[in-house]
């Protein structure tokens, strides 16, 4: 059997939980890299500070956050397009079901392949990755590892669609400029992750063939802070329409971006912007869907576990 771990980071189930959930993240050395004997003081910090940005944005939500029905789905359908040799599982890091949970089934005979949900490099991505590997070493040999796929032809074929889906519901000859936009993660980001997003917005620049002004910038989990804001205002001033492309936002944080996409409306609309057009999450969509298939068809060739095809 071969089995495929979809991998993310848990969200709190509740806003009371917001404040103990991000210090069991950032107690991971893969999230926090800080001396051990500064890392109590360090954690009890930031999770103070993020807990009080972020809690109002988890009342807002209805209930818990919809992280463990979206993976559940994308794991069902993967299962039926990949059949029965195949099971699909979500895995959260931080949260149920863990790795632990899901090591019980693996026999030393099956085959696991881990494949984050989330495409550029990141503290989630390493801190998930690590813990599967400490689980699963003990039962099986045969581990693949999807590390990142930022270029991947398929994903770039989700942006390139959120961002022709934008363009389009333009009036024609409307002057606009693109902002893509990266959400912040709890810690400093790493020096690979900005270079995986550039890469990321330079392949779908080339993909569309966008001859308008375009911008990466930053955003915060809250939608209250960071470049993007800035940067819309600006085109406001200047009386522009504003094409919005989500590139990096984490899978477990999906939920709170629901209410950044109104956030940044009424900024825009606060600012003078013409018109200002947000695309949806690449999430549950099927170009996604079939991204995550070539991904495993691919590691397991690479793993040596599938011949290639003429």
């Amino acid at each position: 059997m071969t089995y495929i771990w979809l991998l993310s980071t848990s969200d709190a189930a509740s806003p009371d939980e917001v404040q103990q959930h991000l210090s069991n993240y950032l107690q991971d050395k893969h999230v926090l890299q800080v001396p051990e004997w500064l890392r109590a003081i360090v954690v009890w910090v930031l999770s103070r500070w993020h807990a009080r940005r972020l809690v109002p944005a988890y009342r807002q939500l209805s209930g818990q956050t919809p992280l463990l029905d979206e993976m559940e789905q994308q794991a069902r359908v993967l299962s039926r397009v990949l059949g029965a040799r195949y099971q699909c599982r979500p895995v959260l890091y931080g949260g149920q079901p863990n790795a632990h949970k899901a090591a019980m089934e693996i026999g030393r005979g099956d085959r696991v392949i881990l494949l984050p949900l989330e495409p550029q490099r990141g503290t989630d991505l390493y801190a998930s990755i690590a813990a599967a590997q400490r689980e699963l070493e003990p039962r099986t040999d045969k581990i693949a590892v999807i590390p990142s796929y930022p270029t991947h032809s398929g994903y770039i074929d989700v942006l390139s669609e959120t961002l022709r889906s934008g363009i389009l519901d333009l009036p024609q000859k409307t002057p606009y400029e693109v902002v893509f936009i990266s959400i912040d993660p709890l810690t400093k980001m790493r020096a690979e992750q900005v270079g995986e997003l550039h890469g990321t917005v330079q392949a779908v620049v080339d993909r569309v063939g966008l001859i308008m002004p375009h911008h990466l910038e930053t955003l915060s989990a809250d939608g209250q802070r960071g470049s993007a804001i800035q940067k819309i205002q600006q085109m406001g001033q200047r009386g522009q329409a504003v094409v919005v492309v989500p590139v990096s936002v984490p899978f477990s944080r999906m939920a709170l971006t629901v209410g950044i996409k109104s956030v940044l409306n009424q900024i825009a609309m606060s600012s003078g912007v013409t018109h200002f057009i947000c695309g949806p999450q690449y999430g549950n969509r099927p170009t996604f869907t079939r991204t995550l298939w070539h991904l495993i068809q691919d590691a397991e060739m690479d793993a040596g576990w599938k011949e290639g095809t003429n």
